[in-house]
């Protein structure tokens, strides 16, 4: 009950901060930042309206393990389909959906639908493996 609560209390809708993780909104500097850093892009597009968005947020994002990876490794960007319709129209999967970009913009993973805390470090660790030389 606590935890829920610092979540719903600490944690901007949207954009802004998530169990420590910052969250950005979509631009191109991301993935200059990314290059420049060593890292990859995760994408989490959400929807207002979407029961396992809010879910992933309460479990998913506040995972401690699932938190230190992506501050270490990643630079996440949160997307409200709401504010981009052309994603929307790109990817018509369900919600929410994840999405890993290299630091050239191309896309590595998308998967669609909730992921349990677990499922998502195997699945952001297969992908900095996949991303070493």
């Amino acid at each position: 009950m606590l935890r829920r609560l610092f979540v719903i209390v600490f944690c901007l809708p949207g954009l802004g901060l998530a169990a420590g993780i910052q969250w950005q909104a979509w631009s191109p500097e991301m993935f200059t930042r990314a290059a420049r850093e060593d890292r990859l892009v995760l994408v989490d597009v959400t929807a207002q309206w979407c029961a396992f968005c809010k879910k992933m947020d309460l479990e998913t994002y506040t995972d401690p393990e699932v938190v230190a990876l992506i501050r270490a490794r990643y630079v996440p960007v949160r997307m409200d389909e709401a504010a981009f319709p052309e994603w929307v129209a790109r990817y018509p999967a369900r919600r929410p959906l994840t999405l890993v970009f290299d630091a050239q913009g191309r896309e590595r993973v998308r998967k669609a639908g909730y992921l349990k805390p677990r499922w998502m470090l195997w699945l952001l660790q297969a992908m900095l493996e996949e991303a070493r030389p």
